[in-house]
């Protein structure tokens, strides 16, 4: 009877040995199913992300000309003000680098730097991001865009002529 005692203990370790094994895998089985779920979620997530780029435009092109000119210069953007003719101011044109403006009109007397709105836009990576007011006394201000994700390049947004200018941003 000794030597069946031993076995029945092992006969019923093995069992609790079993039962034991079983429920511990039974709390893996959900992170299987979440794990599958997750990969069929993430293919969905990536089929809609295709289809969404592949959509097109349904509106009709506009004439070449209206369309360039359109595209290239965003509506405020624009040189104003009653300049002379032979003042250097006439010779500064929208796109022009501040490199350029520099050899044109020399250094400003002052400059401000700002962001724009669209900073706060998520996913935006275009370059009107910030801007430059530079201050020219007796002259006017030039504003420049340009920065973005890609860098800093500055170039002639707005130019205001404006003999009466002080030379520093208004407070």
């Amino acid at each position: 009877m000794e030597e069946g005692g031993p076995l029945i203990l092992m006969h019923g370790a093995g069992e609790k040995l079993r039962q034991l094994n079983y429920y511990c895998q039974l709390p893996n089985q959900p992170q299987r199913i979440a794990v599958k779920h997750t990969k069929t979620l993430a293919l969905l997530a990536a089929c809609l992300l295709i289809a969404g780029c592949a959509s097109t435009n349904k509106t009709p092109a506009a004439p070449p000309s209206a369309q360039s000119s359109q595209s290239s210069v965003p509506p405020e953007s624009r040189i104003e003000g009653n300049f002379p003719a032979n003042s250097p101011f006439a010779k500064i044109k929208l796109g022009m680098t501040q490199g350029q403006v520099h050899e044109i009109l020399g250094q400003p007397t002052d400059t401000k730097m700002y962001q724009t709105g669209k900073a706060f836009i998520p996913f935006y990576f275009g370059p009107d991001t910030m801007r430059t007011d530079e201050f020219y006394k007796g002259v006017g201000s030039i504003t420049y865009t340009g920065a973005g994700i890609g860098g800093v390049h500055w170039t002639v947004f707005r130019a205001v002529y404006n003999a009466a200018e002080d030379g520093y941003p208004d407070k």
